[in-house]
């Protein structure tokens, strides 16, 4: 978590020096040419398993990374596709989760994309090539599942190009079937994510 917060505070510090300056800051989108934009994002996850009655839940860790590239429709609507990989461990040395998504995701934003800062919501819908160990390697899967998730977030531009973006999001990976004896569980896994990033407009 210290890892994650000196991120966010190394991504956001660039602001306080731009605000400085004389001269207003310009719209960061005023340009039809800038419609198309490509980023990175690093997530904090909060990871939660729920199999049969039973439920557990992990500390959070720095453990996501990912890239998106996006396109603008108009000023409130844009469309993204997100690749990303999470490596989170359900208190350390009890389950590991490992996940490769690909996210098709939709944005609407409250204020225009031309203002700054601008906050936006939004959806996604992909799929998650899951692979749970328990403990020592008890039991593991590594399967495609149908993953969706909610997001809101927060772009601050330093200039007409480049910008920081953060978010919180809500993603269910999918489930993961194992087998204890003759019995087959089935587990789900879902997730709270903290994530900051950098994005660029060409």
């Amino acid at each position: 978590m210290n890892k994650f917060l000196l991120f966010v505070i190394a991504a956001v510090m660039p602001l306080a020096l731009y605000a400085n300056e004389d001269k207003p800051c310009e719209a960061p989108n005023s340009d039809p040419a800038l419609d198309i934009y490509t980023g990175f994002r690093i997530s904090a996850t909060n990871m939660r398993l729920s199999m049969d009655n039973w439920e557990n839940s992990t500390n959070t860790y720095p453990t996501g990374i990912g890239l998106n590239i996006g396109y603008r429709f108009n000023e409130y609507t844009r469309m993204e596709l997100e690749v990303d990989y999470t490596d989170a461990e359900n208190r350390p040395g009890t389950a590991r989760l490992i996940s490769n998504s690909q996210m098709i995701n939709i944005y609407w934003s409250s204020t225009a994309a031309r203002r700054e800062p601008s906050l936006y919501a939004g959806f996604g819908m992909g799929t998650s090539n899951l692979d749970m160990n328990w403990g020592t390697g008890g039991w593991g899967e590594g399967a495609f599942k149908f993953s969706y998730q909610f997001v809101v977030g927060l772009d601050l531009y330093l200039n007409r190009y480049l910008g920081v973006d953060l978010g919180i999001r809500y993603r269910h990976f999918g489930d993961v079937m194992h087998q204890i004896g003759a019995t087959r569980h089935y587990t789900d896994i879902y997730a709270f994510q903290l994530y900051a990033g950098m994005k660029y407009k060409w």
